[in-house]
């Protein structure tokens, strides 16, 4: 059967975005908790850093959804999902780091950066380098910025994008060069499967998008009734807590049931409709889900900045750092995230692609 993910027949779009919002503001909230040292209850050894547990979350869905627009671009090429990719990415991404240079610059001459801020390291960052962090020493170190550390995981989720593309239109159109194209950009997601090396933060992230991937099919292609799909969200859930441990979230068998349990939700909610005629609650969600990737991107320059001037402030810094974030994620979401497929429109045009044959 085919994946319905229109929000006028089920749930599962909106679900969607309430979990992309969910762990956006989870990561804000963990990052603020842990810069001014409040709330314990949220950081080990009381439980698990609910950042990268969200982490864990954006990377099923982003496999989930890359797998979706594959599926439905197949008479499309590579050029036009990776501009679209692009697009999506860069429109917001770009911004946030003008903003990400300003702040640490700005610290730096204020001298309350640790390491030193270069042109060359936010440069780096721009073109996403920093997947490949210290593991390529020998030839040349990225070391991550202060201001941009929580980068790390955009860059391995770009690579991992230039991958599937290159792969699956290269199997698809039996081309000898994009399989040539997925071979030479897939290291970062081969170093990301924790095979060759110990990555931290995210050992074997790769998997977990994978498995994000394969969750889509089995939703797509297997017809899951409701009570086996709130089975696999219980099960999922319950093996996921006995998986997990505090400072060690990133592991194999937590990624298996975290896409046990996605899977059974959107399998689920395929066959509800409990925000169909609830339209003020579905253009929240969506709302929120529009700036859900700004907020990702901007909030972690913003409390560097906030811990750095206000080291002690405890409650009143950790306040400050939750709520500063989201106005400016706005701001960014409106001059970008919002228009990403108006850019993606405009590059494919001055590119000379036609939508939808590329």
């Amino acid at each position: 059967m085919a994946l319905d993910l229109n929000p006028e027949h089920n749930d599962t779009s909106l679900i969607l975005d309430l979990l992309r919002s969910l762990a956006a503001f989870a990561v804000l909230i963990g990052h603020a908790t842990s810069f001014f040292g409040v709330a314990l209850f949220l950081q080990p050894p009381a439980f698990p850093y609910i950042q990268n547990l969200a982490v864990i979350g954006f990377f099923v869905l982003s496999g989930f959804l890359i797998a979706f627009v594959l599926d439905r671009s197949q008479d499309k090429g590579v050029a036009s999902f990776l501009i679209d990719r692009f697009a999506r990415i860069y429109s917001s991404f770009f911004p946030a780091m003008l903003l990400i240079g300003i702040i640490g610059w700005g610290l730096q001459k204020a001298g309350r950066l640790e390491d030193p801020f270069t042109f060359a390291n936010w440069l780096q960052h721009v073109l996403m380098l920093n997947a490949f962090g210290t593991t390529w020493c020998e030839i040349a170190c990225v070391p991550s910025m202060q201001t941009a550390s929580h980068l790390w995981s955009l860059a391995v989720e770009f690579h991992i994008y230039l991958f599937a593309g290159f792969l699956f239109f290269g199997l698809r159109q039996q081309s000898a060069v994009l399989i040539l194209g997925a071979i030479l950009v897939s290291w970062v997601p081969y170093i990301y499967l924790g095979i060759a090396f110990e990555i931290r933060p995210g050992n074997q992230i790769s998997y977990m998008w994978l498995l994000g991937f394969v969750a889509y099919y089995l939703v797509s292609r297997v017809r899951i009734p409701p009570a086996t799909a709130i089975a696999m969200v219980a099960i999922g859930l319950y093996l996921l807590r006995k998986s997990i441990e505090p400072e060690a979230e990133y592991n194999l068998p937590a990624y298996i049931w975290v896409a046990v349990a996605f899977a059974g939700i959107c399998a689920f909610t395929q066959s509800t409709a409990f925000t169909a005629d609830r339209r003020q609650l579905r253009s929240f969600i969506r709302y929120v889900a529009d700036f859900s990737f700004s907020l990702y991107l901007v909030h972690h320059p913003i409390q560097e900045a906030l811990f750095r001037l206000w080291p002690d402030s405890a409650w009143y810094g950790a306040t400050a750092a939750i709520l500063i974030p989201i106005p400016v994620a706005i701001a960014i979401a409106h001059i970008g995230e919002r228009r990403h497929k108006q850019l993606a429109t405009r590059l494919k045009s001055a590119l000379s692609f036609r939508t939808g044959t590329v």
